[in-house]
C-alpha cells in the first residue's frame, strides 16, 4: 500500500538541527579551512550587511524595542569612537548591554540574545531588495547569508542567486520578551534632560518629609533655605531635587507628578494592565495631542459604544475625568485637559502625535503576551475592518481568535507603525501581510 510504503521511507529519514547542518556543511559556508574562514569572516564585516534603514528587535536595559540598524549603529558610535579597520572603509566597536532577535540554532527558536560587536561601512556591492508573498521585504547585499529551497533541499544562496518563485526560510513563531508589571515614572523621567522636567513637581511629600529635609538643607543655598517651608506648605518638591539627593526612591511611591498649577495628577507607579493597553491601542488609532495639553481621541458618530468605552478607560487608567466634545457632523472626541498626560503620553510612552508619526508605545513588547493583544485589538477597533466584530470581542474580553471573519484588514499613514506592527505580530505568534496603496 502507498502508506506503507511512504512510512518505510519516513523511518529511513533524520532529522538534523541547523547546527549539524552547519557543521557538516561549514565547506560551502565559506569556513573549510583556517585561510578560508578568514577571508569569509573579513567579507562578512564589508559586504554581507542590511542597508541602515532595515528596523530591527532591540533590547536596552530591559525595554525592547524597533530601531532602525542605521540610526543605532551611528548613535552608539557617537557615544564610543569606533575602531577604524581596511583604511577607513570599515569601522568596528565592541559593545555590552544591548541585545537583538536572532535565531538559535540549536532549538529554532527566536531569542534576544546579547550583540558583542558593531560594524558600519560604505557600500561595498549591490543592494537587492527581496520581497516575499504577502509583500514582506528586506533590502540586502550581494552576499548576505540566506537560506532557499531549492532542487529538494535547503541550502545557502547568495541574494543575487535568487529567483522569483525560490522559496526561503523565514522565521516564524511567537518570541518572548522580558515582562514588566509596572513603570517606575520617577526613573523615566530622570532619563529626560532637566531642562524637560523643569517645571514638574512630586507631590504628597509630607509623609516623609523627615526622611528627606536634612538634604534639601544641604542642597538649597543659603539665601533660599526658606523655600524648606514653601514645600511642606504646597507638599511639592521640584522633581529635579531627585537629581540632587539620594534616597532610595521606593518612598515616594504613594506620590503623583504634575506640572505647577496642574490639576490632573498621576501616580508615579504605573501598573501594567488590560486598561493601559487598551488606552494605548486605542490612541494609536485615535489619538492627537494638541496645544502641549489637550489629549484628544476622535470617533465617527456611529462608533457610540467605543466612544464610551475610551472616555472610561481615562478614568480607569489615568483616575482622570474626559468629556465628550462634538469635533463636527460626523465625528466626536474624547477630550482630556492635562498637560502631565500630554507630556507622559510624548516623552515618556513615545506614541508619535501625527497620523504618519504614530508609533507601538514605548513598553508595549514589554507586556504580558494576552497584554499585547489586548493593545491590539483596541488598535484594530479604531483602526481595523471589521470594527464593530473586533471591538464586540474586546468589549466581551475574548481573543482575536473569536473573531468570525476570513480576515482583519487595517490602515495606517505611519511606515514606522506599519513596522511596528508586523513585528507586535511576529511576537505573539501571528502572519500577516501588507500593501502600500495612495491615500
Amino acid at each position: 500500500m502507498p502508506e506503507a510504503i511512504a512510512y518505510e521511507l519516513a523511518k529511513k529519514q533524520k532529522e538534523i538541527s541547523v547546527a549539524e547542518f552547519f557543521e557538516r556543511n561549514k565547506h560551502i559556508l565559506g569556513f573549510g579551512n583556517p585561510t578560508r574562514a578568514l577571508i569569509t569572516s573579513v567579507k562578512e564585516g564589508v559586504d554581507n550587511s542590511l542597508t541602515k534603514d532595515m528596523p530591527i528587535v532591540i533590547e536596552d536595559n530591559s525595554v525592547v524595542k524597533i530601531e532602525k540598524i542605521g540610526d543605532l549603529i551611528d548613535q552608539k558610535m557617537k557615544e564610543i569612537k569606533p575602531e577604524s579597520l581596511k583604511n577607513g572603509q570599515l569601522e568596528r566597536l565592541k559593545i555590552s548591554g544591548l541585545k537583538t532577535l536572532c535565531f538559535n540554532r540549536e532549538n529554532l527558536t527566536l531569542e534576544l540574545k546579547e550583540i558583542s560587536t558593531l560594524f558600519r561601512h560604505k557600500v561595498n556591492s549591490d543592494i537587492y531588495r527581496v520581497t516575499l508573498k504577502g509583500n514582506r521585504y528586506a533590502d540586502l547585499t550581494d552576499y548576505h547569508s540566506i537560506f532557499g529551497f531549492r532542487d529538494g533541499r535547503i541550502k545557502p544562496m547568495k541574494t543575487s542567486e535568487l529567483k522569483e518563485g525560490d522559496y526561503l526560510v523565514v522565521p516564524n513563531g511567537k518570541w518572548d520578551t522580558p515582562l514588566i508589571l509596572e513603570i517606575d515614572l520617577l526613573e523615566e523621567l530622570l532619563k529626560l534632560t532637566p531642562q524637560e522636567t523643569e517645571k514638574i513637581g512630586i507631590y504628597g511629600i509630607n509623609k516623609i518629609f523627615l526622611d528627606i529635609q536634612e538634604q534639601l538643607l544641604a542642597i538649597l543655598p543659603y539665601n533660599k533655605k526658606y523655600r524648606i517651608n514653601d514645600f511642606r506648605k504646597c507638599d511639592r518638591i521640584p522633581f529635579n531635587i531627585l537629581r540632587e539627593i539620594t534616597v532610595d526612591r521606593r518612598i515616594f511611591d504613594h506620590c503623583t507628578v504634575d506640572f505647577m498649577f496642574g490639576k490632573h495628577k498621576i501616580k508615579t507607579k504605573i501598573p501594567i494592565t488590560k486598561d493601559l493597553a487598551e488606552f494605548l491601542g486605542i490612541y494609536i488609532a485615535e489619538g492627537s495631542i494638541s496645544g502641549g495639553h489637550k489629549v484628544n481621541l476622535s470617533f465617527g458618530l456611529h462608533e457610540k459604544d467605543l466612544t464610551t468605552y475610551a472616555k472610561n478607560l481615562f478614568k480607569t487608567v489615568w483616575d482622570q475625568k474626559a468629556t465628550i466634545a462634538k469635533a463636527h457632523h460626523t465625528a466626536v472626541n474624547v477630550v482630556i485637559n492635562s498637560t502631565i498626560l500630554a507630556f507622559i503620553l510624548k516623552k515618556i510612552f513615545e506614541v508619535g502625535n501625527k497620523a504618519n508619526t504614530k508609533r507601538i508605545p514605548k513598553f508595549v513588547f514589554n507586556f504580558p503576551v494576552n497584554y499585547r493583544e489586548k493593545f491590539l485589538m483596541a488598535y484594530l477597533a479604531g483602526d481595523g475592518y471589521p470594527s464593530k466584530e473586533i471591538f464586540s470581542c474586546m468589549e466581551k474580553q475574548e481573543t482575536l481568535t473569536k473573531i468570525q471573519v476570513e480576515r482583519i484588514t487595517l490602515a495606517t499613514a505611519s511606515k514606522d507603525l506599519c513596522s511596528d506592527l508586523f513585528y507586535l505580530l511576529s511576537s505573539i505568534g501571528i502572519d500577516c501581510t501588507f500593501d502600500i496603496n495612495k491615500p
